[in-house]
């Protein structure tokens, strides 16, 4: 299952339910139909409400834990791409080609940029990105062969290697200061 699935409202719920159940189980003690017989009982101690404590921090730690990782791996795959997109640009200054290979660098870039997964409009937004893939690929091709040219193939085809991560883009569109040297 791709971890995106989850939108961010599925989250934000995920972490309301438990709040929600709390308060649910509360006021059924105070106020709900078994609330006076609830009221009498001097038979719940203290670890009781412990224990119901620890499984809600347990399902939160778990649940941020979980958060954190695809965090972690959008962000590596966002770094992944900018390397193999930092390297082509170096190797195309080295061999005097920087002023063809720069302009598709650059709406790579901004297309990827556009990205958000979230939207309806996910499906365009990566035919465009791919669009401009294979402009900078065409564009990296076209020329005789430089000395480096082998290794400037290797680093253009490793451009999408993150891109299997859906939500990479959101990075590149909100803070992530990799992205702006192309700008």
């Amino acid at each position: 299952m791709n971890w995106s699935f989850f939108s961010s409202g599925d989250i934000v719920l995920s972490l309301l339910t438990p709040l929600a159940v709390a308060l649910l189980i509360l006021i059924l003690e105070k106020r709900g139909p078994l609330a006076p017989a609830l009221q009498r009982t001097t038979g719940l101690v203290g670890p009781y409400f412990t224990s119901v404590a620890i499984l809600f921090g347990l399902f939160t730690a778990l649940l941020m834990n979980d958060v954190w990782r695809k965090d972690n791996a959008a962000w590596q795959s966002v770094q992944a791409e900018d390397d193999a997109l930092r390297a082509i640009l170096q190797l195309a200054r080295a061999n005097d080609i920087e002023a063809e290979l720069a302009p598709q660098i650059k709406a790579y870039v901004a297309a990827a940029s556009r990205e958000n997964p979230y939207s309806k409009a996910a499906a365009t937004a990566r035919d465009d990105t791919d669009r401009a893939y294979e402009a900078l690929l065409r564009q990296a091709i076209a020329r005789p062969a430089p000395p480096c040219w082998r290794h400037l193939a290797n680093c253009a085809a490793s451009v999408t290697r993150g891109s299997s991560w859906p939500t990479t883009r959101r990075w590149g569109s909100n803070g992530c200061r990799s992205w702006c040297w192309a700008r």
